[in-house]
């Protein structure tokens, strides 16, 4: 079913304060769960049992079956997977791919990334310029620093590896599978598969 304005989507959910952008449309396949406050840009497309909560955004964005997007998070040019979870408050953006069976938790950045099945990215993570391969874990806290001197530097994760909460990666760089990286590590070196490795940070005072 098409919606191509806020009152039709209003009407048929028999919920109020949806917001759909000029010259965007929502395409819904099956039954959606939406919510209040929910607001719509560009082409978005809902498929069968996924689920968006109040006060989010959508722009440009595809969410796969049984994919429920928590409370006011904002994606934007983005396709989602099947059977994920998504926020709350997460901020996903700039053309990323989210697989199957995914985890993204509260206020997680994702920008430019691809995030392949069954990874959980635990809370107050960013990842940017980023591939992440199936079955990987990703602590809270953990930062992609992907930007140095003007420049944007990728990172690659192996399958099956754990990142510990409050690491740093330095991009560019490649971590292989089944891979442990203790907490607190700041990794600026490339990792093999199968290592076990904790970098910890030194405060000179």
């Amino acid at each position: 079913m098409l919606f191509t304005d806020s009152q039709s989507i209003e009407k048929f959910y028999g919920i109020k304060n949806i917001f759909l952008d000029k010259n965007s449309s929502i395409t819904i396949n099956g039954n959606v769960d939406l919510n209040h406050n929910i607001t719509i840009r560009s082409k978005c497309i809902l498929n069968n049992g996924s689920s968006v909560d109040t006060g989010s955004v959508l722009e440009n964005v595809t969410i796969g079956e049984n994919t429920n997007i928590r409370a006011y998070s904002h994606i934007s040019n983005t396709t989602i997977g099947t059977n994920s979870i998504i926020g709350p408050f997460c901020f996903i953006r700039d053309f990323c791919q989210i697989g199957d069976n995914c985890i993204v938790g509260s206020h997680v950045e994702v920008t430019r990334s691809n995030i392949c099945n069954q990874v959980k990215i635990s809370h107050q993570s960013f990842l940017g310029d980023a591939k992440v391969d199936e079955g990987t874990i990703i602590g809270a806290g953990v930062v992609f620093c992907n930007f140095d001197k003007g420049i944007r530097n990728d990172s690659i994760i192996g399958k099956h590896t754990l990142i510990g909460s409050g690491s740093m990666l330095i991009a560019p760089i490649t971590i292989g599978n089944k891979v442990i990286v203790g907490a607190g590590s700041v990794i600026d070196k490339n990792i093999p598969n199968n290592a076990k490795i904790i970098q910890k940070r030194f405060i000179k005072i």
